[in-house]
């Protein structure tokens, strides 16, 4: 579900940004720094800062009813989250999703890299 809403975020924002006037791909510094500062950093912490701020959870998240807790069932700290969205570049990114999915498959409790750090 997070994924489907990042989607519609970029659709939402190259169709504004097109309405605009704005061409984001000319690469001049102005359209650089707007597609930093609305495109991609939204894009990079939307779950970390919903994790931290809505208690384990993002919109995908809350929709599903589930959330991120630690082994006992806590509340992670800061740092914990902090490890897990890091972690997010091998596990999902660097890796389309590969190493996430053959560690949770072959671990206990079906956690990836991130969760398991």
């Amino acid at each position: 579900l997070d994924l489907g809403f990042l989607v519609l975020y970029t659709w939402a924002f190259f169709t504004i940004a097109s309405k605009l006037s704005i061409n984001v791909f000319r690469g001049g510094n102005d359209s650089i720094l707007f597609m930093i500062f609305f495109w991609i950093l939204p894009i990079s912490v939307y779950s970390i800062i919903q994790e931290v701020f809505f208690n384990g959870q993002t919109l995908g998240k809350r929709i599903l009813r589930i959330k991120v807790v630690t082994i006992r069932g806590r509340q992670p700290s800061l740092t914990q989250y902090m490890v897990r969205w890091l972690f997010r570049l091998v596990d999902v990114w660097g890796s389309m999703g590969i190493v996430g999915i053959v560690v949770a498959a072959t671990n206990k409790y079906n956690q990836r890299v991130g969760d398991l750090a």
